[in-house]
């Protein structure tokens, strides 16, 4: 049995006190570190397939990674679940913390309820419609040559998605599904005839696709165009986050990252397009705030 003196107590409780002090200094340090870092927290896609959100993503990553010098560190959070368009932009307006950031086609009302980063992610591109369709609708839509001739067809959208107001504004007639996946079954099941897609989306969602729905095909000389810009936006409240973006994605298009990563990863859509190549239904676009950057 040993025996602790008193100048070993003595030494003994000082070691322990110094070794509290240094574990509260250290929890204290990390507690701080986590709390100055920036949290983004942004939606999960909305199925396995879903590919369109890797982009966005990367561009989001790379301007708040622009900005760590001057706005400090950050993490990116995705959500567990997806959620709609809809849901989302009132999860964002009313502040319940789901999301603090969220991606969308702008108008004058999202603008009224949302703070936008007014920078066109996809640089205009997504307002270049191409169309997925069945083999048996390509030779009806050879002979597409205005907007009374895509009248004669039914375009499939998704429930909450914007662009069901432009298809509508031009007595297009259009059938919904609140389910992503769902609406590429629905065109092979006939439900509509055609499903445009933004030119950055269509080759990829195709190629993911195309063996297990065998029938679904690019239509291969016609396009539909409106206005679409894509912006990345936040609450009202919050001006932080997105002055932080806003900043980011300047300097990224100041050094020339900007159009590195869109290139890299939608040059080989842009030469499959043959954009030049195609005949062009060009539609307006009503909910477009003024002076909106393309």
């Amino acid at each position: 049995m040993s025996i602790i003196g008193p100048k070993s107590r003595h030494r003994h409780i000082t070691y322990n006190i110094c070794l509290w002090l240094t574990v509260v200094f250290l929890t204290g340090f990390h507690l701080d570190a986590e709390a100055s870092r920036q949290k983004v927290t942004i939606p999960a896609p909305q199925s396995v397939l879903d590919t369109r959100y890797v982009y966005l993503v990367e561009i989001l990553n790379k301007s708040m990674l622009r900005t760590v010098d001057t706005h400090g560190p950050y993490e990116l959070i995705e959500i567990e679940k997806s959620v709609s368009e809809t849901r989302g932009i009132k999860e964002l307006e009313n502040n319940t913390g789901l999301i603090n950031l969220l991606w969308s086609s702008t108008s004058t009302i999202k603008e009224a309820k949302l703070r936008a980063i007014r920078i066109p992610i996809y640089k205009g591109m997504l307002g270049y419609r191409l169309l997925l369709t069945v083999s048996g609708q390509l030779e009806a839509l050879k002979g597409v040559r205005s907007l009374a001739d895509i009248r004669r067809f039914i375009v499939g959208q998704g429930h909450s998605w914007g662009d069901i107001t432009v298809y509508q504004h031009h007595k297009i007639d259009v059938v919904t599904s609140p389910n992503y996946e769902g609406l590429f079954k629905m065109l092979l099941q006939r439900r509509f005839d055609i499903f445009p897609r933004g030119l950055t989306e269509i080759y990829t969602e195709h190629d993911a696709r195309k063996n297990f729905l065998p029938d679904l095909t690019i239509e291969p000389s016609l396009y539909i165009y409106y206005p679409w810009p894509y912006y990345f936006f936040t609450s009202m409240d919050d001006e932080r986050l997105a002055a932080r973006i806003n900043i980011g994605l300047e300097r990224m298009i100041e050094t020339g990252e900007y159009d590195s990563v869109f290139f890299k990863h939608y040059l080989s859509s842009l030469k499959r397009a043959r954009l030049k190549q195609r005949r062009v239904i060009e539609l307006t676009n009503p909910m477009l705030p003024k002076a909106t950057p393309l």
